[in-house]
C-alpha cells in the first residue's frame, strides 16, 4: 500500500477528532466494514459494530455523569501502512476527581485510508477508575489511578 504522510496525518486527525467527541457516527464513517479494535484491558477483537455501540454507551454514559472528555496527543507517526498514537484521555466530572488514561494506539489504514484495524493499549487501573465514576461509584476508583 502506498501512503501518503498528509493523508495518514489527515486520517488520523480525524479519528481523533471523532473520539474526543465519542461520536460513534463519525468513527463509523472512518472505520472499514471489517475493521478489527483491540483493547489490551481484556485482549478481545471486537468487530467494527460491537466497537460502535461501545462507544455509543461510553459517549450516553459521559452525557448521564455531565463529565466532559479531554483529549489530549502526545506523539503521532506514519508507519508503512498507518501511524501509532499516544495520547491523554481526561474525564473530568463536574464535581470530584477527573480521571487520566495514558492510551496509545497502533492503527492500520486499507487501501481508501479507513481504519482496517486499531489496537489500543489502556491504563487499566485508570479505566477501572473511569467505569466506576460513570457508574456513580466515585468510591470505587482505585487509589492507584492517575487521578488530578
Amino acid at each position: 500500500m502506498s501512503i501518503d504522510r498528509n493523508e495518514v496525518m489527515k486520517r488520523a486527525e480525524a479519528l481523533t477528532d471523532a473520539m474526543r467527541s465519542l461520536d460513534h457516527v463519525a468513527m463509523g464513517v472512518l472505520l472499514a466494514p471489517e475493521s478489527i479494535v483491540w483493547h489490551n484491558t481484556d485482549e478481545a477483537e471486537q468487530k467494527r459494530d460491537e466497537f460502535l455501540t461501545g462507544l455509543e454507551g461510553l459517549h450516553a454514559a459521559c452525557e448521564a455523569a455531565k463529565c466532559t472528555v479531554e483529549l489530549d496527543i502526545l506523539n503521532r507517526e506514519t508507519t508503512a501502512n498507518g501511524f501509532v498514537q499516544t495520547h491523554r484521555w481526561l474525564f473530568r466530572p463536574p464535581a470530584g476527581t477527573a480521571i487520566e488514561i495514558p492510551c496509545s494506539m497502533w492503527v492500520t489504514l486499507n487501501d481508501k485510508g479507513e481504519v482496517l484495524r486499531l489496537d489500543e493499549y489502556l491504563d487499566s487501573t485508570a479505566s477501572t477508575a473511569l467505569a466506576a465514576l460513570l457508574a456513580g461509584d466515585a468510591s470505587g476508583a482505585d487509589q492507584d489511578a492517575e487521578v488530578l
